[in-house]
This record gives C-alpha cells, structure tokens and sequence, in this order.
C-alpha cells in the first residue's frame, strides 16, 4: 500500500493515523489461528500473561508477548506489510523494538490513561518508538476498544515516569473511540496518549501492539524481553514470596 501526502499529513498532525482493511481477511484468519496454537503448545520462550477478571476475580489470559521472534507465520505475515508503512511515515528502515498480543479476556480491566514515552524514554538509548495496533477482533466501546487523544504529541511529557497521566490532565484532553473490525491498524508514536476501558463483553477483543524504532539504533526485542522477564516475569515464571510491580 502507497500512503498518500493526506495520510502522512494526517499522522504528523494528529499523533496517529487509521488505515482500515489493511490486513487481508486470510492474514488474519493465520494470525488468530497461530495465537491460538501458542495456547497449547507451552512454548517458554513466549510469555502469558494472566490476571484477574474484573467480573468474577478467576484468573484469565490477558497478554502473549515475545511471539514475533518465536513465530515464523506471524512473523512474515507482518513483516510482509508492516515495515513498508512505517517507512513511508517516517522516512527510515526499522527493527522491530517488543511484540505483544492484548487477549483482553472478557472481563479484563481496561489500560489508564498514559503514553509509552514515560516508560520507554532513552531506553537502550532509542530517542522514539512508533507502533502499530492491529485488530484481530471486532472492537467496541463494550468490549474496551482503544482510545486516542488526537494531538496529544505535540504536548510533551504529560505524567512522571511509569506513571499514568494525572486525572486533572485526562479531563481537559480530547479523547477518540476506534471501533474497529479484523484487518484494520492503527499507527501512534510513543508521544500519543492512549487509553482503553475494560472488557464487559463476554468475547475476547484481541489486538496486537508491535513497537518498532529506527534501524540506527540497532535491533534490541532480545535484550528487552530478557530485561522484562528480569522485572517483571509471565506468571509461570514468577517466583514465590516476590512481588512483581506492574508498570502502565
């Protein structure tokens, strides 16, 4: 796909940009049916993630991560389309940064208010990351769908480290619901505000969240995974009597 001068312009203005159908309904169907394998093929190199239900309180899947390196058909079915886009955007080759996969099980909470900047910022020395949000299924304000504060990243930094922005500075922000159906993505940079309300569905909203920086910087998912895992390990992995600190 070729971005025209108004979806450049688009991105550059508002912190974000839409593209709707962009996966084919076949790159989905491989997309879901490898996350779905990975269920049942205990693979401890990619990491699940469990929580709470806010319905009931059992325990259910809410994030895979550490699968684009893991997964050859996922893998190619993104690179085959995802790198060309953001070269277009930002005038450079990138590497992909962290993968993760938003189960959003029905009843899992929704994501505060924040912008990846306050967590990310120079980490490995990487000066901005650019995501993509790929929709695997139908998403809806019921079932938490993402929301964008449309020129946010011309802002600056609007909370403290790790933190989620303060109550006061979400009030007086503009904020946008992307409904959103398989095959459509969104591109936000690490300066764009982005939040998502809980799951009160009773069917998981998937999406995938694949960070990227430029090439420059060099290719760093393997120092980052093994970092994460250090700080704040997937359940099976956590050790007893330890407690591991969620960061937004």
């Amino acid at each position: 796909m070729k971005l025209s001068n108004f979806h450049i312009n688009s991105y550059n203005d508002n912190g974000f940009l839409v593209i709707k159908k962009f996966f084919s309904k076949k790159d989905i169907e491989t997309i879901s049916s490898e996350l779905n394998k990975i269920l049942s093929a205990d693979n401890k190199n990619i990491y699940l993630y469990y929580t709470r239900s806010k319905i009931n309180k059992k325990l259910i899947l809410n994030r895979i991560e550490n699968f684009y390196e893991n997964n050859k058909k996922i893998k190619k079915v993104l690179d085959k389309k995802l790198k060309s886009i953001i070269y277009q955007i930002i005038k450079s080759k990138v590497n992909i940064f962290k993968d993760k996969a938003n189960i959003k099980s029905p009843g899992a909470v929704g994501f505060e208010p924040h912008q990846d900047l306050t967590i990310w910022n120079n980490m490995y020395k990487i000066k901005e990351f650019i995501t993509v949000a790929v929709t695997i299924d139908k998403s809806n304000k019921k079932n938490g769908c993402l929301e964008i504060s449309p020129k946010s990243h011309i802002m600056g930094e609007l909370a403290k480290f790790e933190k989620a922005i303060p109550l006061n500075k979400v009030r007086k922000l503009k904020w946008k619901k992307l409904i959103s159906l398989p095959g459509d993505i969104v591109i936000f940079n690490d300066k764009t505000a982005h939040r998502s309300d809980s799951n009160l569905s009773n069917k998981s909203r998937r999406m995938l969240f694949l960070t990227y920086n430029e090439i420059k910087y060099g290719s760093k998912i393997r120092k980052y995974f093994k970092d994460k895992i250090k700080n704040y390990p997937p359940n099976n992995l956590r050790k007893k009597n330890i407690k591991y600190n969620w960061k937004i």
